[in-house]
């Protein structure tokens, strides 16, 4: 497309707007994990009195994947922390389009407006899920590649003092955004290697990789000598059917309830982009590859390749990286010689595409902040301050995640406990006597849980499954509240130990009510 900066900055306002857009409709986020990143800056900024006090402990440290709650405490706690977060996705969104245009700039040398098609995965998977820190973070990883670059006939001693610099903060805002600049760093590096096969190429090779490697040995004497991880050390390769669904769901959201339609346009506009990314293995056809990106594209088209489903206790590692390859061939490409009329139509069906993904955000957006409402009105008005909350799905709601970690509201807004916050990580810790209390798992629990006459839970191999865990155990005992995220069958409801407090569209709040708590008070 014509290098126009007017063009371009015109067109990245456009596409800006279409990216923020979505925020205008909500204030509670349909991203999965977001309420327990708001919980734990509730309890942040706490700071260590109140009800929550009672369960949790924050202190500040200096450890990895901890960008947004860094900013959170740095900031001196800016006001509510639903808020915050909102801000947060919003700039995150916004920010990861920005890098990709700027990451083109310094790679062709000019404002490029193919680069706006970038928008089109600012709403992609792992911001979907909700990773905050990781989605906050990644921009700057890809504003780091675009500045090692911009760096590369510089003299070597400024690269190093440079990236000595950067990479341990950005190690600290999140290991996986590291991970991306450390691969396209090593791309470049590599490629220069192969090009050049001199021993200049290896020295100064060598010498750049030194600002990588001490955060990395920062984190092997983190995991040596520091506590276990509560959630385990599991890693999962995965299968072959894994690494292809990588590739076709990169903006896609795994909270399907609602999202059905937004997800099919999702998956049929990565299509489109395939079709055209695919041009860049066709001489003189379509789009280019600037060459000296040809490392750096191939090292992150391995990371999506090789990365396991699971490691060391963190799921979803593989769908990290998926649009960050897309992300970076954007930036990377340009389109060779092209009549205007074809580079006009190309323009009005990106600008299309874009509008249509961003509608569809904001409708999605739109109807979760409506429920979410009605679960505030329910907790602010039957949760008290110090309560112990339960979280419960209906049956045959479990598997879908949009509300997985809802319940997490409870903190934020009533100052509760739940057993489902995220565990032994940040700066926020369980305390001990609470462990019995909760779950490193965090998922709200199928009603089989707690209901033995509640039905076991459809698995898609046509069988069944009730995910039992120990600190269900005697949860009469143990907690003070009960929240459904679906209204309760009755048939459930017969002898268990609750009373309806009241129900807001499809969100009931329970009191629980034990025989040794009827004990306790009739002495």
């Amino acid at each position: 497309m014509q290098d126009n900066r007017i063009w371009v900055g015109f067109g990245a306002l456009i596409v800006g707007a279409m990216i923020l857009w979505p925020f205008t409709q909500a204030l509670y986020l349909p991203l999965i994990d977001i309420p327990n990143h708001i919980a734990r800056h509730t309890i942040m900024a706490s700071g260590n009195e109140g009800p929550l006090s009672a369960y949790y402990t924050s202190a500040f440290v200096l450890v990895p994947n901890s960008a947004v709650d860094l900013l959170w405490r740095l900031s001196g706690y800016p006001g509510d922390a639903v808020t915050f977060s909102h801000r947060v996705m919003a700039f995150s969104a916004v920010n990861l389009f920005a890098s990709a245009v700027v990451l083109a700039r310094v790679v062709h040398g000019r404002w490029t407006l193919w680069s706006l098609t970038a928008g089109l995965l600012a709403f992609n998977c792992t911001f979907l899920f909700g990773f905050q820190n990781y989605t906050f973070s990644l921009p700057f990883a890809i504003y780091a590649f675009a500045l090692y670059l911009a760096l590369e006939n510089r003299a070597l001693w400024l690269r190093l003092v440079v990236f000595l610099a950067l990479t341990p903060i950005l190690f600290l805002m999140h290991f996986f955004a590291f991970a991306i600049l450390g691969g396209l760093a090593f791309g470049r590096e590599a490629q220069k290697l192969i090009e050049g096969r001199s021993l200049r190429a290896l020295g100064q090779g060598a010498a750049m990789a030194l600002p990588f490697l001490l955060p990395v040995a920062w984190l092997l004497f983190d995991m040596a000598t520091g506590p276990e991880n509560p959630a385990g050390d599991h890693t999962q390769m995965g299968t072959v059917i894994d690494r292809v669904g990588r590739f076709v769901t990169p903006i896609y959201s795994w909270a399907t309830e609602g999202a059905e339609m937004m997800n099919i346009t999702g998956m049929l506009l990565v299509g489109g982009l395939y079709l055209l990314l695919i041009t860049t293995l066709i001489p003189r056809v379509g789009l280019r590859i600037a060459p000296a990106m040809r490392g750096p594209v191939a090292v992150v088209f391995a990371l999506v390749i090789v990365a396991p489903d699971w490691l060391s206790g963190v799921a979803l590692i593989g769908i990290r990286f998926t649009f960050v390859f897309l992300l970076v061939i954007i930036a990377a490409s340009t389109w060779q010689a092209q009549s205007r009329q074809r580079m006009g139509l190309l323009a009005l069906v990106v600008l299309s595409a874009l509008g249509v993904r961003s509608a569809q955000m904001g409708d999605w957006f739109g109807a979760h902040d409506a429920e979410m409402r009605d679960l505030v009105a329910i907790m602010e008005g039957h949760v008290e301050p110090g309560d112990r909350v339960l979280p419960v799905r209906a049956p045959g709601a479990f598997g879908d995640p949009r509300l997985w970690h809802v319940q997490a509201y409870a903190t934020a807004r009533s100052e509760a406990f739940i057993p489902t916050l995220f565990q032994g990580v940040h700066a926020v810790q369980l305390l001990e006597e609470w462990e019995d209390h909760a779950t490193p798992l965090m998922h709200a629990n199928p009603a089989c849980a707690l209901f033995a006459e509640a039905p076991h839970e459809p698995e898609g191999n046509g069988s069944t499954f009730c995910r039992q865990e120990s600190y269900l155990e005697n949860w009469p005992t143990k907690f003070t509240k009960l929240i459904s995220m679906e209204p309760l069958p009755a048939e459930l409801l017969e002898r268990a130990p609750l009373t309806l407090l009241g129900q807001e569209g499809r969100y009931q709040a329970y009191a629980i009510h034990s025989r040794a708590a009827e004990l306790s008070a009739g002495e």
